[in-house]
C-alpha cells in the first residue's frame, strides 16, 4: 500500500512539497537510468517527499476501478495508463510529477514557487519550428506541477475522465498524443481554461528536449554501456 505523504505547503503558494515517478514494473525492477533519474530527485531536493510507485500502486492511489473500466484500462497502452495516472494524481493531491527519464540538474525549491504563484499550475511547452499555429499550445507533459486546486488540472482530469467513459478511446482518435490534444482543445473550448494558460509562465521545452536528442544514442545502448561511458551519472 501507498503510504500518501503528509502534505506540507509552501509559504508563498499551496504546492505540495511532493514528488510523484512512476515504474509500472516496480523500482526494483527498473534499468539503471531510470533509477539514477529518481537518485537525482531525492538527492536534489530533500525538502520534498519522493513517492515513486508501480502500477499496482497508481492504481490504488486513483481510485482506478471507480473512473476507468477494465474494458477501457486493458485496452489502454501502458503510455496511455501513465498519461491517466499522472493526470489523476496531480488533480488529486497535487505535487510535481516527472517522468522516469527526467533527471534532475537544479532544486526545486530555488525556483518552482515563484514559477507556480500566477496559475498554481506550470508545465514546459514545445515551441519548436515543427509545432504549428493550428498545433499550440503543444505541451511536454514528462514535468508537472500544480496544487490539486488549479483550474486547469481539474478541468484537464475531468476531461480525460469524459473521453475514457465512452468508445472510441482518446488514442484512437487523437493518438500518441491524445492528453496533450485534449489539454489544447481545452484552451479553445474554455475561457477561462485559457485565460489560466495564458497566464503561465512560459518553459520552453527546447532545451531539454535538445539535450535528449543529444543523448538519444544512450537508449540504443546496453545498460552496462551506458553505465561505462556515463559513470558520473549512474554513481
Amino acid at each position: 500500500m501507498v503510504q500518501l505523504p503528509s502534505v506540507v505547503f509552501s509559504k508563498k503558494v499551496q504546492l505540495p512539497r511532493v514528488i510523484w515517478m512512476f515504474w509500472d514494473k516496480g523500482w526494483e525492477k527498473a534499468p539503471k537510468l531510470q533509477r539514477a533519474c529518481l537518485k537525482s530527485w531525492m538527492e536534489l531536493n530533500q525538502e520534498f517527499k519522493i513517492v515513486a510507485i508501480d502500477m499496482k500502486q497508481a492504481e490504488t492511489v486513483i481510485n482506478r476501478k471507480k473512473h476507468y473500466t477494465d474494458e477501457a484500462w486493458n485496452k489502454a497502452i501502458i503510455q496511455a495508463k501513465s498519461d491517466i495516472i499522472r493526470i489523476e494524481i496531480l488533480a488529486q493531491h497535487g505535487g510535481i510529477w516527472a517522468d522516469a527519464t527526467v533527471r534532475c540538474n537544479e532544486p526545486l525549491v530555488s525556483w518552482i514557487d515563484n514559477a507556480v504563484k500566477s496559475t498554481n499550475f506550470i508545465v514546459y511547452e514545445r515551441r519548436d519550428p515543427a509545432v504549428t499555429q493550428n498545433t499550440r499550445p503543444h505541451i511536454s507533459s514528462w514535468f508537472i506541477a500544480t496544487t490539486n486546486s488549479s483550474y486547469i488540472i481539474s478541468k484537464w482530469r475531468n476531461q480525460v475522465r469524459k473521453m475514457w467513459s465512452t468508445k472510441p478511446y482518446p488514442p484512437e482518435v487523437h493518438g500518441y498524443f491524445w492528453a496533450h490534444r485534449i489539454f489544447r482543445d481545452l484552451t479553445r473550448i474554455d475561457q477561462e481554461f485559457y485565460n489560466q494558460y495564458k497566464n503561465m509562465p512560459l518553459m520552453d521545452a527546447g532545451g531539454p528536449h535538445c539535450f535528449q536528442n543529444l543523448t538519444s544514442h544512450m537508449n540504443k545502448m546496453t545498460t552496462s554501456q551506458c553505465q561505462h561511458r556515463f559513470k558520473s551519472f549512474y554513481n
